[in-house]
């Protein structure tokens, strides 16, 4: 079964999400269809690989509902990449580790 963001977003005419943790590890896009030139990244800070391939990266909110596990957490705009994205993700998607193995 696809997960949520796969569902609702093509509904919507929206990216596939990607998230490393828990069960979406089974969901992100191994390959995606199209090249990445923006992303959107929710994380508490922003990550260095991620500064480093995007030429223009903001903090343009932060998860705002205080009963949310993900409280505070940055909302990160990431346009205009040096380098090729997709092939930075062809080269990480092998270091992701199953989340339910050990």
């Amino acid at each position: 079964m696809p997960g949520p963001g796969l569902v609702l977003g093509k509904k919507s005419g929206l990216p596939e999400p990607v998230c490393f943790s828990e069960s979406f590890y089974y969901w992100f896009p191994r390959n995606p269809s199209r090249e990445i030139t923006e992303l959107i990244y929710i994380n508490g800070e922003l990550g260095d690989d991620i500064h480093r391939l995007f030429a223009d990266c903001r903090l343009i909110g932060q998860v705002q509902d205080t009963l949310a596990r993900e409280y505070g957490t940055g909302v990160w705009l990431c346009k205009n990449p040096g380098s090729s994205f997709n092939e930075f993700w062809k080269h990480r998607i092998p270091q992701v580790t199953n989340p339910f193995r050990r």
